[in-house]
């Protein structure tokens, strides 16, 4: 009888323990593994539901789907006289005034083909077969707003760390090109908008306002210099500098308009070129 009344309060014990135990878990809180990306949703008693509410951070752009039709098949998307550039290797005026790409080999004013463009063999090159420039990407994209789309061809050498951007445009029904360098297109905007690099210490949003046969014309957006020389000859101060629509702004104000744009804006899609257009020969080049 001992026994038996032994073996029950056992068994009455190690019940109240289960239970005991079982209240204890389901006070315990659930958390999320990574709080600094995910938010938790205790709609349900149980299982917890994580749901993404990550901020894009300003070098995480969302992405323009890049279009697989080589540039042979938009030829309609363009106007005549660029058009006739890629389908009957015909000429544009190099018309940038930009006094870096002056040089033996451009000619600003002289017409060029895809071929005999050649911004960066000069008649002193060693090798010139390794500084040929050959066509990498383009995007079609409408840079001025006139209703008509440029064509932006990412171009480098073959060999060297040498890369730039070719802009050609028609203005009056005529084909121009227009050079501009690598950091000022970091990265060109699907809406036509740019952001410009001049270094660790200086950034720009900008914008084309028009392509002429004389060079072209930009709106600065906005700006942040860090290293702001304010002076007649350029030198000597040294404060930084912000700007936001043409008027001089703080930094708070400039670094949350630019936020807004870096979230809510997409790149522009770059397309490879034909296979065909990615072995330019150095043949045709224009002299002085």
């Amino acid at each position: 009888m001992k026994n038996n009344t032994l073996i029950v309060l056992i068994m009455l014990v190690l019940m109240l323990t289960i239970v005991a135990c079982g209240q204890k878990l389901t006070d315990v809180e659930v958390t999320p593994t990574n709080t600094s990306t995910s938010a938790v949703d205790f709609t349900t008693t149980n299982t917890p539901t994580l749901k993404p509410t990550k901020t894009p951070t300003p070098t995480e752009l969302p992405q323009t789907e890049v279009s697989d039709l080589p540039l042979t098949e938009r030829f309609g998307e363009l106007p005549e006289s660029v058009a006739k550039i890629f389908r009957e290797n015909g000429k544009f005026v190099y018309a940038d005034d930009n006094e870096y790409y002056l040089r033996d080999s451009l000619v600003r004013g002289a017409e060029y083909t895809i071929e005999s463009f050649q911004p960066y063999i000069m008649e002193q090159t060693e090798h010139p077969e390794e500084w040929t420039a050959v066509l990498d990407s383009f995007t079609i994209i409408d840079l001025d707003r006139d209703g008509k789309n440029e064509v932006v061809c990412y171009i480098k050498s073959v060999m060297h760390l040498q890369a730039d951007y070719l802009i050609l445009s028609d203005v009056d029904g005529k084909a121009y090109g227009y050079i501009v360098a690598y950091r000022a297109f970091n990265p060109l905007l699907a809406d036509g908008r740019v952001w410009s690099s001049g270094g660790a210490a200086s950034s720009e949003l900008y914008r084309f306002n028009e392509f002429t046969a004389d060079g072209y014309v930009t709106e600065t957006l906005a700006k942040s210099d860090m290293i702001y020389y304010d002076t007649a000859d350029g030198y000597g101060g040294s404060e930084p500098y912000f700007e936001l629509a043409g008027s001089r702004a703080t930094q708070e104000q400039v670094s949350i308009f630019c936020n807004e744009v870096r979230i809510h804006s997409s790149n522009a899609p770059w397309t490879p070129f034909d296979t065909a257009k990615k072995s330019i020969k150095i043949t045709d080049l224009v002299k002085r």
